[in-house]
């Protein structure tokens, strides 16, 4: 099983973002062009993970406390749970690790 950081890291690959861990904040900060350009937080951010989703072309499905996202060419990831935006965040980067992982 992966850890957070490491899923993030391969979602972070699979999107071709440069994402860089930062201690005091405890999450990733992404950088575009050398430049900072804010944390990146898929897990946890509503934004990010949608940006990450629509990047990587999935389709999210949301219903009875699940929540699956399928990239354009990759393996469908479910996940469920009480709070269906953490669970479709996590089916977000647990696919886009998936693609990352690939590469």
């Amino acid at each position: 099983m992966r850890t957070d950081r490491e899923l993030i890291e391969l979602a972070a690959k699979a999107a071709g973002l440069t994402v860089i861990w930062s201690e005091p904040f405890k999450r990733y900060e992404r950088f575009n062009l050398g430049k900072y350009a804010g944390l990146w937080d898929p897990i946890n951010d509503d934004g990010d993970a949608f940006r990450l989703a629509v990047s990587l072309q999935m389709e999210l499905r949301v219903f009875n406390g699940a929540s699956y996202a399928e990239p354009f060419d990759g393996e469908k990831v479910w996940q469920d749970g009480n709070c269906p935006l953490a669970v479709t965040r996590r089916a977000i980067v647990m696919a886009a690790a998936d693609i990352g992982d690939q590469l």
